[in-house]
């Protein structure tokens, strides 16, 4: 059983306009032949289907299967993934950082990538003539998320003050109308907290907050919710796992990779699969990746170039 875990799925032009980390996107082009693969050699189910398989214990040894999951709720997964799989009738989960939808407010990994790499055509900042390589906004990206959301935000305000920058009015982030939408056509909602604050380095009542609040905003929408879970950042504890099962949530999707198996490990811990396209752009790296070998292939290329050098 492998339960993919996709982010953003964009086009030539969307990578022309702006930034975005390697590991964050798939090439809409590259997701759609992905998704005719495992539409071919697996049989795929809805996230709700596999809870219920697991329930019963009613899975099929015999056969593959898959799973498709999106984090963070991209308006871009409805542009261009959501397309691909309604044509291919491919059902797939969406975790929602709900007090993010249907606003132009952009997460915060995104803003300071802008800030930084100076998008917006303002002046450096004092005492910083120096201009950031993608490589080192990433870097700083890491840094960062071991950083409380409060102190994120606040930072993030002192350096747009001190780079006179304004972010773009651009949406970024699907609306309800658009989940609506997507909920009527084999797409289903959970919850990836209120504000994608990193659960961990929060205080026990604002990870309370967070868990209960969004679960309670996607049972309000006219939404096909499901009360799953996904850590953001994939950072998730023991006090955590506790916190999210009495806010009523009935599994977890976590960054740990692999597979599950007919039963899995630990319901509130499920690993997944990421997907990005700087490891899976050809179907033969996605295959790999999909068995877990593709790790054991990167390390035969190192040592081949090494080889002949």
């Amino acid at each position: 059983m492998v339960i993919l875990a996709y982010h953003r799925v964009l086009s030539a032009d969307d990578l022309v306009r702006s930034y975005v980390p390697p590991g964050m996107y798939v090439r809409a082009e590259v997701f759609e032949a992905q998704m005719q693969f495992v539409k071919a050699h697996f049989e795929v189910l809805s996230l709700a289907q596999l809870l219920e398989h697991w329930k019963d214990g009613s899975l099929d040894e015999a056969k593959r299967y898959c799973v498709v999951t999106f984090d963070d709720g991209w308006r871009d997964n409805y542009l261009h993934a959501f397309p691909v799989l309604q044509r291919l009738a491919i059902p797939a989960t969406i975790f929602l950082a709900t007090r993010f939808v249907g606003t132009h407010e952009w997460f915060w990994p995104e803003k300071l990538a802008y800030i930084l790499l100076n998008r917006s055509g303002g002046p450096l900042p004092r005492n910083d003539d120096r201009k950031w390589s993608e490589t080192e906004v990433e870097t700083e990206i890491d840094r960062w998320k071991g950083m409380r959301r409060a102190d994120i935000e606040r930072s993030l305000g002192e350096l747009m003050r001190e780079r006179g920058t304004s972010l773009p009015r651009e949406r970024a982030v699907m609306s309800w109308d658009e989940a609506v939408e997507m909920s009527r056509n084999g797409i289903s909602f959970g919850s990836h907290s209120l504000t994608h604050a990193v659960l961990t380095r929060e205080g026990t009542e604002e990870v309370d907050r967070e868990l209960r609040g969004s679960l309670r905003e996607l049972r309000e929408r006219q939404v096909n919710y499901l009360p799953v879970f996904c850590y953001p950042n994939g950072d998730y504890s023991a006090k955590i796992v506790d916190q999210v099962r009495a806010a009523g949530y009935l599994a977890a999707v976590c960054s740990d990779s692999g597979v599950e198996a007919r039963a899995p490990a630990n319901l509130f811990a499920l690993r997944r699969v990421g997907i990005h396209n700087d490891v899976t752009d050809t179907m033969p790296l996605f295959a790999f990746r999909l068995a877990g070998l593709d790790g054991a292939l990167l390390r035969y290329i190192a040592a081949k170039r090494q080889a002949l050098r």
